[in-house]
C-alpha cells in the first residue's frame, strides 16, 4: 500500500506539474501575443506619425516666402525642421506643427499646419508675418498671400537689467520676462487662460544687425498654439544694449496679454488681416513655383 500510495502521489505531482506547465505556457503565449500586438500598434502609430510629418513637411516645402518689395525682394529659406509638434484632441486636432522661414536672426514668417482627422486630406493652415517689412508667399496648390504694412512691432523691456554676457544668463532673463506675462483668449464666448511652454522653441542671433540674442516662446491652450512671443537683446550703434519683445497671433480667437494689471497687447478675433492669413489646403504635389510672380498687394 505504501508503494501504491507513493506511486499515486508521484503521478499526482507529475500531473500537477503538467497542468502548471500548460498554464505557464498559456500565460507565456498570451503575454507574447499581447507584446506583439502592442509592438504592431506602436509600429503602426510610428508609421502614421512619420507619414503625417512628411505631409506637413510637404506643406511647408510648397510655401515660397520673400521679404521686401520690388528689386529689393529677397527669397527666404524654410528652417528645415518644425519648431513644435502638437495635438489637441479637445479641439479635434490630431496632429499639427509650427514652422518658420528666415535668414540669420528672427524668422520673418511662421506657419501652423494641422489636421482634425487623419483620414481626411484637408489641413488647416495659418501664416503670420513676423517682420516689420512686407512678407509675401506663393502657396503651392492654393495661391498667393502678401502681408501689407505689417502690424508686427518690437516693444521695449526696461526692468530685467542689461543683457547678460553669457547665453545662459540671457536665457534666464528672457524666461523671467516671459513669466511676468499673463495671457487669455476668447473664442465663441468662452475664455481660456493661455499656458506658456516651459522651453523656447527656437534661438537666434544676428550680430550684423545688432541682434545679440533672441528666442521664440509659445503660448498655448492645452497644447494648441495661440500666440508666439519673441524676446530679443539688441545693441545700438552707440554700443548701448537693451531688451525688446514682440507678439504674433497664431489663432483666430481674440487675444489679450498683460503684465501685472497693465494690458500690453490685444488683438480681435480674426481669420486674416495685414499680418496673418488662415486657410485650408490639401497636401499638394511638390509643385515648382520658381517662375510665379509675387503680388504687390494683399490677397485675401
Amino acid at each position: 500500500m505504501k508503494t501504491n500510495a507513493v506511486s499515486v502521489s508521484c503521478r499526482l505531482v507529475m500531473a500537477a506539474g503538467c497542468v502548471s506547465a500548460a498554464v505557464f505556457g498559456a500565460h507565456l503565449a498570451f503575454a507574447q501575443d499581447s507584446k506583439r500586438a502592442v509592438e504592431e500598434r506602436d509600429e503602426s502609430q510610428e508609421s502614421a506619425n512619420e507619414r503625417y510629418l512628411a505631409d506637413m513637411q510637404t506643406l511647408a516645402d510648397t510655401v515660397q516666402v520673400t521679404i521686401g518689395k520690388g528689386e529689393r525682394r529677397k527669397a527666404v529659406k524654410l528652417i528645415p525642421m518644425p519648431l513644435y509638434r502638437f495635438s489637441d484632441l479637445k479641439r479635434f486636432i490630431s496632429d499639427g506643427t509650427v514652422w518658420a522661414w528666415g535668414f540669420a536672426g528672427r524668422p520673418v514668417m511662421m506657419a501652423e499646419f494641422h489636421t482634425g482627422d487623419r483620414l481626411k486630406p484637408e489641413w488647416g493652415q495659418w501664416l503670420v508675418a513676423t517682420s516689420d517689412m512686407p512678407v509675401a508667399a506663393v502657396i503651392g496648390g492654393h495661391g498667393h498671400w502678401a502681408s501689407a504694412e505689417t502690424e508686427f512691432k518690437l516693444l521695449p523691456i526696461s526692468d530685467i537689467g542689461a543683457p547678460a554676457k553669457s547665453e545662459a544668463g540671457r536665457l534666464r532673463q528672457m524666461k523671467r520676462f516671459t513669466r511676468s506675462l499673463s495671457a487669455s483668449s476668447v473664442w465663441k464666448d468662452q475664455r481660456f487662460e493661455l499656458r506658456l511652454l516651459p522651453t523656447e522653441v527656437y534661438r537666434y542671433s544676428d550680430m550684423g544687425t545688432g541682434l545679440i540674442d533672441g528666442a521664440v516662446f509659445v503660448f498655448t491652450v492645452d497644447n494648441n498654439p495661440e500666440a508666439i512671443l519673441f524676446v530679443e537683446a539688441h545693441q545700438a550703434d552707440s554700443g548701448e544694449q537693451s531688451w525688446m519683445y514682440a507678439l504674433a497671433q497664431m489663432s483666430a480667437a481674440s487675444l489679450t496679454f498683460r503684465r501685472g494689471d497693465t494690458e500690453v497687447w490685444a488683438v480681435p478675433r480674426s481669420f486674416g488681416n495685414a499680418t496673418h492669413y488662415a486657410f485650408t489646403r490639401t497636401v499638394p504635389s511638390r509643385v515648382d513655383t520658381s517662375d510665379v510672380k509675387f503680388p504687390e498687394k494683399t490677397i485675401e
